[in-house]
């Protein structure tokens, strides 16, 4: 219990610092709106940002997804020079592959920007492409920081590594506040460079302090070297896959009105805040648990903790897509128009925002479901699924994006990963037997009825005070607020009723820290 309870606050302060870190990301993307607009200009950023984005989605998958368990194996034999021997012929490792794949970016830059945006004019491709090659440097720092990043986690300290988007934050809103307009998008790029570096270095004092000592050493003959290279191939294959996802999308995007790849970009970023957020949260500090049990074998415990984290993450993303399908329109024209971000790029962006929102229910299960299997040290299983769905997604790219243009892209997004959620379930289910499906089924039920009373009650809301959302930032903010905050507090309440006992739970939780704080006080 005791455990269970400091998990429980780990995972509220992790929330809380993501929460900071993504609100500072939403300035981050005010800014960037309101500097350089939603047009040929951010368009060329994003697939700039957008092709470093791959190499560190999928450099960051094969290090997140394979190291935890396998340094949670290395960790069970209760040796720390073992541990630190195995993490520096990681690091080295990486550095060498992450700087073979940099010295490929830049020769190669020309035809990644082609394949990514075949639609761009000459001087957005060659801009793209001095762009691209400024900031390859970044993959290289990535795969560092997710090494370090798994490390501190792998010894319970979730903070420090969730606190690093703050850091990366702090220097893209410095350069966009105070040296945008005389730099332009190099500067942003150097920016960028700059902020992962400054979340390496702010690491390590913590690294250092749970015993970690760089040494320039490299074995291939480490048997846990060994098994972690054999588990992340199927993860380099089926992440590589996957980003498929994301090349056919620009491609396609990049074909459309002018301003599309942009739009699809700031709705991600949206959608973003609640992955980020509340399902990459519950995930990352449950993975170390899962490879935990799975070590010492503990496998029914293993199905308990998935489906907990599971309920968990539908009591948030089953709410928050209600309410984005209500609410999607004033809350990218609150957040981003203005300046060059005009009503056209508000409508273009607030459509994305509404497609991609559902999948969000899809993208939790599938993120815990992922992780289930890769303490379970299969990595093939999420591999062939990712490769199915990409093929599901291609299919239905073509069928959307003629009729509904770049809402089609977000809309095929959303129904692959739904069904790769599915598919994942029934894989498990084949593979551990009863994954306790009942519970999920009858909590979701119970949440979606909360959220469509709530829904109900917001759109009621919306309909009478919709007139008044036009009269300047603050009033703007303060009506769709309370429409929010009023939301809340009736899903809250229905959920209560119904007893959804995740709810129950995290309510019984807070008001016992609130009353033992009071007793703490009143000794002091």
């Amino acid at each position: 219990m005791a455990n269970r309870d400091k998990l429980a606050k780990s995972a509220v302060i992790v929330m809380l610092i993501v929460l900071i870190s993504k609100a500072m990301g939403f300035i981050r993307d005010v800014l960037i709106a309101s500097n350089f607009g939603a047009g040929d200009l951010t368009d060329t950023f994003f697939i700039v940002f957008k092709a470093s984005s791959i190499a560190i989605i999928l450099i960051n998958s094969v290090i997140q997804t394979t190291l935890m368990p396998v340094l949670t194996d290395v960790a069970g034999n209760k040796v720390k020079g073992k541990e630190i021997d195995f993490l520096n012929e990681i690091i080295n490792a990486s550095i060498i592959l992450t700087g073979i794949l940099t010295l490929l970016g830049w020769i190669f830059s020309p035809q990644i920007i082609e394949l990514l945006a075949p639609g761009f004019s000459e001087q957005q491709f060659q801009l793209a492409v001095q762009l691209n090659r400024m900031g390859l440097p970044i993959i290289i720092i990535v795969a560092v920081t997710s090494i370090i990043s798994i490390y501190l986690q792998s010894n319970r300290q979730f903070t420090i590594p969730a606190a690093t988007g703050i850091v990366l934050n702090i220097f893209f809103i410095g350069f966009l506040t105070l040296m945008a307009h005389s730099y332009g998008l190099k500067g942003l790029i150097i920016a960028m460079l700059l902020g992962h570096l400054a979340q390496l270095i702010f690491q390590l004092p913590w690294a250092y302090g749970y015993g970690y000592r760089y040494q320039p050493k490299i074995s291939f003959v480490n048997p846990y070297v060994k098994k972690t290279v054999l588990l992340a191939m199927p993860v380099i294959l089926g992440t590589a896959v996957q980003q498929v996802n994301t090349i056919i999308d620009r491609n396609l995007a990049s074909r459309l009105t002018a301003g599309s790849i942009s739009a699809l970009s700031y709705a991600a970023k949206l959608e973003d805040l609640i992955v980020g957020v509340f399902i990459l949260t519950i995930a990352t500090i449950f993975f170390p648990i899962l490879s935990k049990e799975f070590v010492e074998e503990n496998y029914g415990r293993m199905k308990y903790v998935m489906g907990y984290g599971i309920n968990l993450i539908l009591l948030v993303t089953i709410p928050a897509t209600v309410g984005i399908l209500l609410l999607s329109y004033p809350i990218v024209q609150l957040l981003f128009e203005r300046n060059e971000f005009r009503q056209q790029a508000t409508y273009m962006t607030s459509q994305a925002l509404l497609y991609y929102s559902l999948g969000l229910s899809g993208i939790g299960i599938r993120e815990i479901l992922s992780k289930m299997f890769y303490s379970l040290q299969d990595t093939k299983t999420p591999m062939i699924n990712g490769m199915i769905t990409v093929a599901i997604n291609i299919i239905l790219n073509l069928l959307f994006v003629g009729r509904l243009q770049h809402r089609g892209l977000a809309l095929a997004t959303s129904i692959s990963i739904i069904i790769s959620a599915i598919l994942l379930a029934i894989s498990l289910r084949k593979k551990v037997g009863n994954i306790g499906g009942r519970h999920i089924i009858t909590t979701m039920g119970k949440i979606s009825f909360s959220s469509i009373v709530m829904g109900l009650v917001v759109f009621l809301l919306k309909e009478n005070l919709l007139i008044y959302m036009d009269g300047g930032f603050m009033k703007t903010s303060a009506i769709l607020g309370f429409i929010i905050f009023t939301g809340i507090i009736i899903y809250i309440g229905v959920c209560y009723l119904l007893r959804v006992k995740e709810l129950m739970e995290i309510i019984e939780k807070t008001i016992k820290w609130i009353r033992l704080d009071k007793i703490l006080q009143g000794r002091k």
